[in-house]
């Protein structure tokens, strides 16, 4: 397999939101085309990195902050920003069979020459694990820290292995109260793995149990990846397709608490060029619950947009210009798709729009009070107007109709005492004037009344003509004198 030595152009992801209860689910993409007997493909790698806390066995959550990828190195540098995940050969074509690393210091209660390891990954047969492999390590007389150099079970190409350092020094990591060798250069043992450690594609799963074994002082460490799986679909010149993706590499890194998921596939490219590609849509699912096209357009909504990664990014994502045309057509493409369920609740949404319609202007200080931005706001409006339409076409205005109700009642809470005080022959002034004006919204703009006031004022005075006959004649007598008031018909 020989890789391309073209520079590929930029490539448009949008990942949509992650499954409820993983929401925050992020992934780093990549790319790089490659060639197969003579053919120009598109190699895709989505990496998703998880945090293990020790402190509760069999936990997992999502690593904090974003996810980059990088070139050839087997575990966290001290000098690296937190953002980078420093993993071996990220962005290379999809494997022939599956890859387990582990990465980092094994720690020992008291002191000892040496540590003995066990790595156990489990696919669908509970009984019989797909990985089962030990090493022995080796550190200086009387040590509590032994390096990992690189226990694989998989073929590797390259050396992987770190070297220690002069001197230890304190790094935060799978074991705080410890003092770690940090990770130095390359230049080291060579690869443990044996050849015919190969896990098979499709074995490893993303719902994988995991047991360590002899890296903890405390004892076993286990825990089950979450069974997050991305689902990718290419979009082409030629159209929108599927590409299923595999599972082929899990790192576990030791001395930061990571266990990362490599998942890779490939397509053919459409008149072999890249630029034929024209985005690439993203989505995290769960592994056997996975949202149907239709729905992860509607959660693109709520997720990203950005570049691909590239070979010669070198590991970090690309900056992004949100004045960028590409990126600008992608966000706007993203409106044609069905709209996503409604965040907010109805009451909640009827109370921020009855704000919101109290003063124009007052808009960025409503919506900063609710802790909500503008790009959310319009998110969650149209979402519940396109259901409103949707139900009334289908069912009769129900949701609109209660929607109407709940307005209605938080826009009532909203007003002054100033504006307890006008009078019903106020209201009919303003009432008549604007019967007769060809601009309603200049006589309200000219008496310093907002629609919500009037509607407000509206209301409580036909409200209160409807139970005392006396107001309701004030009313009718007021808007007669205003009518005898108009020149009459000159012609």
């Amino acid at each position: 397999m020989k890789e391309a030595r073209r520079e590929p152009p930029r490539v448009v992801v949008l990942q949509a939101e992650g499954p409820r209860g993983w929401e925050a689910a992020r992934a780093a993409v990549g790319v790089v085309p490659f060639e197969r007997r003579g053919h120009l493909q598109l190699g895709v790698v989505v990496k998703l990195a998880h945090q293990v806390d020790p402190t509760a066995p069999g936990s997992l959550r999502l690593a904090e902050g974003p996810i980059a990828l990088s070139l050839d190195r087997p575990s966290r540098f001290p000098d690296d920003p937190p953002h980078v995940l420093d993993q071996a050969s990220d962005l290379v074509p999809a494997r022939s069979s599956a890859e387990v690393f582990v990465v980092g210091h094994a720690h020992a209660a008291e002191p000892a020459r040496s540590r003995s390891v066990r790595v156990r990954v489990w696919g669908q047969d509970a009984e019989r694990p797909i990985v089962d492999a030990t090493r022995v390590l080796h550190g200086a007389l009387g040590a509590t820290s032994f390096p990992m150099s690189a226990l694989a079970v998989g073929p590797l190409a390259t050396p992987l292995s770190p070297r220690r350092v002069d001197a230890p020094e304190p790094v935060v990591g799978l074991f705080p109260s410890e003092r770690q060798w940090p990770l130095g250069d390359r230049r080291a043992v060579e690869p443990s793995a044996a050849a015919d450690h190969r896990v098979p594609l499709g074995a490893l799963r993303g719902d994988a149990r995991v047991s360590l074994d002899g890296v903890a002082p405390a004892g076993t460490i286990e825990f089950s990846l979450p069974g997050l799986v991305p689902a990718l679909e290419l979009d082409t010149v030629e159209g929108e397709v599927d590409v299923p993706m595999r599972l082929d590499t899990l790192w576990i890194d030791l001395d930061t608490g990571r266990v990362e998921t490599v998942f890779r596939a490939e397509a053919p490219l459409p008149r072999q060029t890249v630029a034929m590609v024209h985005r690439l849509v993203l989505s995290i699912e769960r592994e056997g619950a996975e949202r149907s096209r239709e729905q992860r357009h509607a959660d693109v909504h709520r997720g990203s947009i950005g570049w691909a990664t590239t070979r010669e990014d070198g590991g970090v994502d690309p900056p992004i210009d949100p004045e960028d045309p590409r990126i600008d057509v992608a966000r706007l493409e993203s409106m044609g798709s069905v709209a996503p369920e409604p965040r907010l609740p109805l009451s909640r949404f009827a109370r921020i729009s009855a704000e919101l319609a109290e003063d124009r202007k007052e808009r960025h200080a409503v919506l900063a009070r609710h802790g909500i931005v503008e790009r959310t706001w319009e998110l969650e409006e149209r979402a519940w107007l396109e259901r409103m339409a949707v139900e009334s076409l289908r069912e009769g205005p129900t949701t609109a109709a209660v929607y109407g109700q709940l307005f209605t009642q938080h826009q009532d809470t909203l007003g002054t005492e100033a504006e307890a005080r006008i009078s019903v022959e106020d209201y009919a002034n303003v009432r008549f004037a604007m019967d007769v004006s060809p601009d309603p919204a200049e006589v309200l703009e000219q008496v310093e009344w907002s629609l919500a006031r009037y509607g407000r004022v509206e209301r409580r005075w036909l409200a209160a003509a409807e139970k005392d006959p006396t107001i309701a004649e004030r009313l009718q007598r007021r808007l007669d004198e205003l009518a005898a008031s108009l020149p009459g018909d000159s012609s």
